[in-house]
């Protein structure tokens, strides 16, 4: 960790000197705790009793403001925290791993027009993110840095459910409708299972999650969900992370995760299976708004009981190929009728034309043999 002179003013006399660094200091760990320190002493020495925040979504990083300008801050994979002065006033500035920037001013008289203006040179160093269309959901990644959690966040295309779901079978689409438009969690901890061959369109279902729950869920995609479930202290410190909403539950996202489920698990992968459990019905997971869904290429029968146990999932759904029948309707509704399917197909073959053939039409055959006329009776 490196440590600035500012810091270590703080840890041994509880204030700091304002005067500007000459060049912006980056602390790590719990060090912004000594920057609220900091903050609290200085409005209370120089009286300034008057606050103005705003809020934006930014793609900027704190490094990225002039090293003129700040005092201290501190990156951790919580959240990036700066303190500034600036025109004459006290800044403190906080963004989130999703890009959401919270910035106060603090000063010691109540003029609009300063705050505006204090906020608005804020927004020049940090842009505000452009505003993305409607189909697009911002997913937060996250993954082990190998010395602590890390995190970012991008904005993916995602559909609704409405556009794709004549790309499953029908017994697959009521499932889906069924937790698409009629679930809420309750309780947090759950697991939502996907599991079906490859191919049969699962990973477009889980981008349809972000778009049809994006009102009241955000979705968080486990890079590396072995680490995650093998190091318990990236497990808990993801588990427990801020949001902007308490009340928003959190999705994580899970997929291919077939080797953490198998029957012997326990033996293959150590402690991942029992986290699993634990954060699905045990205490790790009570009250916590997150909800986890883990798909697999695995057959339910090759997973272990106890993943599948009524109580611990929200929902399973099994994602099969189409019948020879609904395969043929699927060809007709997408302007292919004059090709065969001759066997059940998955969404992937059917758009590849894999194992989809010609229709074959057989030629009319001349008869054999006399043909009576009318006059023969």
């Amino acid at each position: 960790m490196e440590t600035t002179g500012i810091i270590e003013e703080i840890r041994r006399e509880g204030v700091t000197t304002t005067r500007v660094t000459p060049r912006m200091h980056f602390v790590q760990g719990p060090d912004d705790e000594y920057m609220e320190s900091w903050l609290a002493e200085v409005v209370l020495r120089e009286d300034l009793r008057f606050k103005y925040g705003a809020t934006w979504t930014t793609k900027a990083h704190l490094r990225e403001l002039p090293a003129e300008s700040v005092t201290a801050a501190s990156h951790t994979w919580r959240r990036e925290i700066a303190m500034l002065h600036l025109r004459g006033m006290v800044s403190q500035v906080f963004i989130n791993p999703g890009g959401k920037c919270n910035a106060y001013v603090y000063s010691a008289t109540n003029s609009p027009g300063d705050f505006e203006a204090a906020i608005d040179q804020l927004k020049v160093w940090l842009p505000p993110a452009k505003v993305r269309r409607s189909r697009q959901v911002e997913i937060v990644f996250r993954h082990w840095s190998g010395e602590e959690p890390a995190s970012y966040s991008r904005s993916i295309d995602v559909p609704t459910w409405r556009t794709i779901a004549e790309n499953y079978p029908h017994a697959v689409r009521q499932q889906l409708d069924r937790i698409f438009f009629g679930y809420r969690p309750s309780v947090g901890g759950r697991l939502i299972l996907l599991h079906g061959p490859p191919g049969t369109g699962k990973t477009y279902v889980i981008r349809a999650f972000g778009r049809e729950w994006r009102r009241w869920c955000s979705v968080e995609y486990i890079a590396d969900p072995e680490t995650f479930f093998g190091e318990a202290g990236y497990m808990m410190q993801t588990l427990v992370a801020q949001t902007d909403d308490d009340r928003r539950w959190r999705l994580l996202v899970i997929e291919d995760a077939g080797e953490l489920l198998w029957r012997d698990a326990r033996v293959r992968q150590g402690q991942a299976l029992s986290r699993l459990l634990n954060l699905s019905e045990g205490l790790i997971g009570q009250g916590l708004r997150v909800l986890i869904l883990i798909s697999t290429n695995e057959r339910l029968g090759a997973l272990n009981d106890a993943v599948s146990r009524p109580g611990r999932t929200a929902a399973e759904v099994e994602f099969t190929p189409f019948s020879v029948a609904e395969a043929q309707t699927w060809l007709a509704r997408h302007g292919r009728s004059d090709e065969l399917a001759s066997r059940p197909m998955t969404l992937a073959e059917l758009y590849s034309g894999s194992g989809v053939g010609p229709r074959v039409r057989t030629a009319s055959k001349p008869a054999i043999g006399f043909l009576r006329s009318r006059r023969d009776g």
